[in-house]
């Protein structure tokens, strides 16, 4: 009787499992088959003229509205007025922007990788050293920028003095071309705009400072990054989703930019370099979490 009793009950055992198992399988399959695939509505994407992935949500249809702005300080605007949903900023600039808005936007992925350099005219690009900037007029492109960020540091690390660098922002790729009226130019900049700088009669990358901020060991330079309102993070967590696997779909139709452009999503890669960066330059953004 107790043996029959037992085969009895392992029986119903089994069968609940079973059947617990087959709903759970049915319960995946519909969330899979409700993961939605449609945009709620456009999504408003700011970022400066000729910033890195700009070309691909140009390649992502019509409910992309692209706005670009000439000026570093426009763009800023728009960022601390609400006036969009998704970013391309430089990374500094994104930290820089959690700030001034109380911690407004919330990072994605980075987008463009190192492609930080000193561009000039009037030097030898093969022996170039960062003690050569000292006491000579320097213009950086973007104050708290990436580039303005990552200089800094390789500075600090190598102990020369930044104080005694004649530093000078702008606030434009077309700002930055005008050094290069006289000889012995010195321009700090990112990618794509250094190698557009490099088009100019005699003017060359002559120093890599994301290379020099790697061998300090600080990492890859997540030089650019996607964006979004802490609103848009909030309350259309669908669409951001949406949005990231159509810009990944997108990134495979146009051509790699010089500055090594990627979409590393919510990879741990991804966020592991953004959050090694943050915390080198004193960046506290938030990220998106899935």
């Amino acid at each position: 009787m107790k043996h029959r009793k037992l085969m009895a009950l392992l029986a119903l055992v089994l069968t609940a499992l079973v059947l617990f198992t087959a709903c759970g399988e049915e319960e995946q399959k519909s969330e899979k088959k409700d993961e939605p695939t449609v945009l709620s509505k456009k999504i408003r994407v700011v970022a400066q003229k000729g910033a890195p992935g700009i070309k691909v949500f140009r390649n992502m249809g019509d409910n992309y509205e692209i706005k670009t702005y000439k000026k570093i300080g426009d763009l800023r605007s728009a960022i601390k007025e609400g006036d969009y949903d998704a970013a391309i900023l430089s990374t500094g600039i994104a930290g820089e922007m959690y700030e001034r808005t109380k911690k407004g936007l919330v990072e994605v992925s980075p987008v463009s990788l190192d492609g930080i350099w000193v561009v000039a005219n009037g030097y030898n690009k093969n022996d170039f050293r960062l003690g050569y900037m000292i006491n000579k007029n320097v213009v950086c492109m973007d104050k708290h920028s990436t580039a303005d960020q990552v200089w800094q540091q390789v500075m600090n690390d190598g102990q020369q003095s930044i104080a005694a660098v004649k530093m000078k922002y702008v606030n434009s790729y077309e700002a930055s071309v005008k050094p290069f009226a006289s000889w012995s130019a010195l321009v700090i900049c990112a990618e794509p705009y250094a190698s557009r700088l490099t088009k100019l009669s005699e003017v060359y990358k002559i120093l890599d400072l994301a290379e020099i901020y790697r061998e300090n060991g600080h990492g890859q330079v997540p030089t650019d990054v996607l964006v979004v309102s802490k609103k848009m993070a909030k309350h259309r967590t669908d669409d951001v989703r949406i949005m990231k696997n159509e810009y990944e779909t997108a990134l495979g139709t146009v051509r790699k930019s010089k500055a090594n452009l990627v979409f590393y999503n919510q990879s741990d890669r991804g966020i592991q370099l953004l959050r090694e960066y943050n915390k080198t330059v004193g960046n506290k953004a938030s990220y998106f979490e899935e």
